[in-house]
């Protein structure tokens, strides 16, 4: 168990299992003991005074266990040296005490060096122990320009040229050739000028997710836009440890159908875009009975039933506000007072006349957050962009575009040597490459 309570609340201090002995002085304490948010947290307070002994039974109640619904957790950004059996079991104990079931450690880069070494990548060097197994990634490359990505679940190696360093591209090409899941890291709180390099390589379908909650932020203004343009993107969480609180703070549930449940069912149905993310309510989405990541074929205009349940734990986050979001825009909400949160359903008949993603988002009384991946509903084989907002969507990129020729043309005057000056001409033949497929996407707007 971790002693101290979710972080929007209580600082987390140590992890313990089964029992602990502490030596503390005369005064006030507060005891917080919890285990990840399907757990109900325990806090106390009590007085000790010189020369008491005093022995303390936490017992910790399970409110909810969603693997009994196929849902299971992941925290999609975790910062350790993995060189040992050491290294990784005190991972693993710290994951087991938050109880999550897989953790993407993430070896860390930038043009200079690496950092975070791991002993190496691929299904030998996972390490299970009790319910949590640990699985070797990446985050890199990451620059302060273009943004942060990261790969999960690498087959073999770490993929790193920095000759081509700002062409991530050949990251995410060689990742995918290992099997392995690529996305954008820092893409909730819109990091790094990453909207930079999404317009490259979104449209292309060289990634899989964006890592959507991170440090209880949520904003999902480059995730609506891309979604609105077609790309289907999945929803990531990663606590970012150690710039982040404690492992699992926020996590990416998967709904894993196969049984027996294993890691690569998770890693399966990530990318598949069957997946939720949370601080702490839980999120249930359908639409005609499908669910994230699913799509669903109409042959003309009609009408679809959505289902949405969002609930939670008065001691973790109970849902206050629930919303079903078509296009980026709120379709449908449920509210409770605010003295009166808890459990929030939604049931809505809503009349589809062309190709849409829908997906269902809840705030907690408490600030905690949930989303889910969208379901993608396409008619008479039309995709499922947004088509009345093309034109404003289109500007976006091209600002962004716009932003690396010019960083391209500001190296190329003052860093002639610098890598990005270096890499120039093939950074700009994907801009070139990307306006091709946003001209395509920008006659659709005409017909």
């Amino acid at each position: 168990m971790i002693l101290g309570a979710p972080f929007w609340k209580e600082l987390t201090t140590c992890c313990v299992e089964g029992t602990a002995t502490y030596e503390i002085f005369p005064g006030k304490w507060r005891l917080s003991v919890a285990k990840g948010i399907e757990y109900e947290p325990v806090i106390e307070e009590f007085e000790f005074k010189e020369g008491q002994d005093i022995e303390k039974i936490v017992e910790l109640k399970r409110w909810i266990d969603m693997r009994d619904r196929k849902w299971y957790s992941g925290d999609g950004h975790v910062h350790s040296f993995q060189q040992n059996d050491e290294q990784r079991e005190r991972i693993a104990a710290w994951a087991n005490a938050m109880d999550v079931h897989v953790v993407n450690t993430m070896m860390m880069g930038d043009i200079r060096r690496t950092y975070f070494e791991h002993e190496g990548f691929g299904k030998e060097y996972r390490y299970a122990s009790g319910d949590t197994v640990l699985v070797p990634g990446q985050e890199c490359p990451r620059t302060a320009e273009i943004g942060h990505t990261q790969a999960l679940n690498l087959g073999s190696s770490m993929v790193r040229d920095v000759s081509s360093y700002y062409l991530y591209d050949t990251m995410f090409d060689g990742a995918h050739a290992q099997g392995a899941l690529t996305g954008y890291c820092h893409a909730g709180w819109l990091g790094f000028h990453v909207d930079r390099d999404m317009s490259l390589n979104v449209p292309q379908g060289k990634v899989d997710m964006f890592e959507m909650l991170q440090f209880s932020d949520l904003t999902p203004d480059y995730w609506y836009d891309f979604l609105n343009l077609g790309c289907r993107v999945t929803a990531m969480a990663g606590s970012d440890v150690p710039w982040g609180g404690v492992i699992g703070e926020v996590r990416a549930y998967a709904f894993v159908e196969q049984e027996p449940y294993t890691p690569d069912g998770w890693f399966d149905a990530v990318k598949k875009g069957r997946t939720f993310v949370t601080n702490g309510p839980m999120l249930d989405l359908a639409v005609d009975g499908k669910h994230p990541g699913d799509e669903i074929h109409l042959e003309k205009p009609g009408t679809v039933r959505i289902d949405v349940h969002a609930w939670g734990n008065r001691l973790i986050g109970q849902p206050q506000r629930l919303e079903i979001i078509a296009h980026g825009d709120v379709i449908g909400s449920a509210t409770t007072g605010s003295s009166q949160p808890g459990d929030l359903r939604i049931h809505l008949a809503y009349p589809v006349h062309e190709g849409l993603w829908i997906a269902a988002r809840c705030k907690a009384s408490n600030g905690a957050l949930a989303h889910t991946s969208p379901v993608y509903v396409k008619v008479a084989g039309s995709g499922f962009e947004k088509r009345s907002d093309l034109p404003n969507l289109l500007v976006k990129r091209e600002k962004s575009l716009k932003e690396i020729e010019e960083l391209v043309a500001t190296e190329r005057s003052k860093n002639p040597e610098g890598p990005i000056a270096q890499q120039g001409e093939a950074l700009l033949e994907r801009v070139r490459t990307a306006r091709d497929i946003y001209k395509q996407l920008e006659n659709k707007t005409i017909e």
